[in-house]
């Protein structure tokens, strides 16, 4: 099972602040898109990732929820 971190409320606004510690091990600067998901009852916060699903490299293309390059787009 995961560490315990720190205690965050939830503000008004209903932001919660991820601690400096977790921003450093995981090299997130600030301003850095994330993506947010739920599964088995827990909140996922993950880097936001535009990479090809085919590849690996980076698009701004998407079909449904995954990112695909154009020259992954024309071979299928």
């Amino acid at each position: 099972m995961a560490e315990m971190g720190p205690v965050r409320k939830i503000d008004d606004l209903g932001r919660v602040v991820i601690p400096k510690k977790f921003r450093k091990t995981f090299n997130w600067p600030i301003g850095m898109e994330v993506e947010i998901s739920a599964a088995d009852g827990k909140v996922i916060v993950a880097k936001h990732s535009t990479a090809c699903v085919f590849c690996g490299k980076p698009t701004r293309v998407q079909i449904g929820e995954q990112h695909i390059c154009p020259a992954c787009a024309a071979k299928y």
